[in-house]
Order: C-alpha cells, then structure tokens, then sequence
C-alpha cells in the first residue's frame, strides 16, 4: 500500500495539470476576431496641459484594465 501513494500522487498532479491546461486554454481564433470587431478604438486625451512631478522615493503604478489604463497608483519602496 505504501508504494501505492508516489503513484496515486503522480496521477492527481498530472490530472490537475491537465485539467488546468483545459481550463485556462485560449479561446479560438474565431471569438477573437468577433471580439476584435466588436471594441472600439481607445479614446485619446488632450495631455498638453498635463505637468510631470517626480516624487523623491515614490513611483507611479498605472493599473491597465482592457489594454487601457483605469488608474494610477503611487507607491513607496523602503528597506
């Protein structure tokens, strides 16, 4: 029986793998171009009244949501 369990686990971590493969495969090229039609071109800012600051020990981390960017977060690094 105890040489039973290295097989038993061999098995479940290949049926995990491959049903996450399953599950997280891409769609087919077919939805894609449906889906391609169906967005629209991203909306264009006017950013020449726009300044830049640059903060001394803190960065800026845009959050892209759709390909687009849906916020921007400021984050501090200390050791």
């Amino acid at each position: 029986m105890g040489k039973l369990i290295p097989v038993f686990l061999v098995l479940l971590g290949l049926g995990a793998g491959v049903g996450a493969g399953l599950f997280l495969r891409p769609p087919p090229a077919e939805l894609e171009e449906e889906q391609a039609e169906k967005t629209t071109a991203p909306v264009t800012a006017d950013i020449a009244g726009l300044e830049l600051y640059e903060f001394p020990s803190q960065f800026m981390v845009p959050l892209v949501v759709d390909g687009r960017i849906a916020h921007t977060v400021v984050l501090r690094v200390a050791l």
